[in-house]
């Protein structure tokens, strides 16, 4: 699965988005919670040192 597959495939859950958090080339994942209007950080996607990076974050 490419990057550009594996981020279509977060933004296709329910609640979720993109956000730019920490700047235009650190594209964040972000889910907003049933309980609460605050969201939190689901994935993240960046470029380190010429390779591309994601994290992922488990959500509870």
């Amino acid at each position: 699965m490419s990057t550009k597959e594996l981020l279509q495939y977060c933004l296709e859950k329910k609640g979720v988005f993109i956000d730019y958090t920490f700047g235009n080339d650190y594209i964040t994942i972000k889910t907003k919670s049933a309980k609460s209007e605050k969201s939190r950080i689901f994935a993240e996607f960046y470029t380190l040192n010429g390779k591309e990076i994601f994290t992922f974050s488990t959500i509870s």
